[in-house]
């Protein structure tokens, strides 16, 4: 294997053994956690329902499960797909859900966020969402919202039949993907189930902002969980994400890169087959695809993900509507604080 290594990546290791050089075992070593205080997650409670209050002032109702219907029947819980091997109900999500009366885009947005303290962190966001005229659903993941009680813990896959399940109950045969962050890994659990010139894909449309879907095995173990912080951005992201109990839980015991991962193949070479070893994990993206990369990403090194993006998968970058752009200076989920970005993202939401 080490000779494998070497050559693929034309490096050489220096013989004999170092014990400076520690292993990481995202899923065998000890969560790394640090407690808060109670009137943390009380604050943090308060904030959220606040949002919540004013979701439903600007129209969204809130589900809270996506295996009962609106009309208190059940939604295909007898299927393969919603009932486990046990014949339990397997883990399933809450969502919000907005129609406006007057549509534009009878597409659906189903926006999928990020780890953090709950959907307070993107309330501007998803109200300047609300203005494109278009059905929209925003997806929860508690689990990775700094939430006292904890939930379930959902595989990629199982987020994929659960938000086939939320289409079907709308009756909305395919949808636009928006996700931001550890929500681009479900949105490429989404793609990887069919890809877009498949019949059976749901994916009409994708937008990728501060994506941990490619190259995830390359720096994101080491950069979220284990990593010392020596800047303002690193001891963010542990104060509010990495060192928080429930989220360092899931990360270091249900993070497994194998199924956060993609290869994909831009539509413009959707007729180029997959290397055999990808098979499953290169979908085709559709054609309406935006992946924007914030260049001083403390998570990943976004220069390599763009080189990729643009050599293998061979997305387009360099003009405004093009598949690639990278928000230059910008760091991880900086574009919420940035008006130039949050507006071009939201416009390419709409264009989507």
């Amino acid at each position: 294997m080490v000779d494998t290594i070497e050559q693929a990546k034309k490096v050489k290791f220096a013989e004999g053994f170092n014990p400076d050089i520690d292993c990481i075992r995202l899923c065998l070593d000890p969560v790394l956690a640090t407690h808060r205080p109670l009137l943390y997650y009380t604050l943090l409670w308060l904030a959220n329902a606040f949002t919540g209050l004013v979701f439903r002032i600007i129209g969204f109702t809130r589900h809270g499960s996506t295996l009962e219907s609106t009309f208190g029947r059940a939604s295909d819980s007898r299927s393969k797909d919603t009932t486990s091997h046990d014949g339990q109900r397997p883990p399933d999500l809450a969502y919000w859900y907005r129609s406006p009366a007057n549509l534009e885009n009878e597409v659906p947005l189903v926006f999928i966020p990020g780890v953090g303290i709950g959907l307070i962190q993107y309330i501007h966001f998803i109200v300047a969402l609300v203005f494109i005229s278009r059905p929209l659903i925003v997806i929860e993941v508690p689990y990775v919202s700094s939430q006292l009680f904890q939930a379930d813990c959902m595989t990629p896959d199982e987020t994929y039949f659960a938000i086939e399940r939320i289409l079907k109950t709308h009756n909305h045969p395919k949808a636009t993907f928006m996700g931001h962050s550890l929500g681009t890994m479900l949105c490429a659990a989404v793609c990887r189930a069919g890809s877009a010139n498949s019949p059976k894909s749901v994916v009409a449309g994708l937008v990728l902002v501060d994506p941990i879907c490619f190259l995830t095995h390359h720096s994101i173990a080491h950069n979220f969980a284990y990593r010392t912080p020596s800047t303002a951005s690193h001891l963010v992201m542990e104060l509010f994400a990495a060192r928080e109990i429930g989220t360092s839980w899931y990360i270091m015991r249900r993070f497994c890169w194998n199924q956060s991962i993609m290869f994909p193949i831009a539509w413009a070479q959707r007729h180029q087959k997959p290397l055999l070893f990808h098979g499953p994990l290169s979908p085709v993206l559709p054609e309406k695809t935006r992946v924007f990369l914030s260049r001083n990403d403390n998570l990943l090194d976004m220069t390599k993900v763009q080189e990729y993006l643009k050599t293998q998968a061979g997305l387009k970058e360099g003009q405004e509507g093009d598949e690639l752009a990278v928000m230059e200076g910008l760091d991880h989920a900086q574009f919420l604080l940035r008006p130039d970005w949050f507006t071009r993202i939201v416009q390419a939401a709409r264009e989507c």
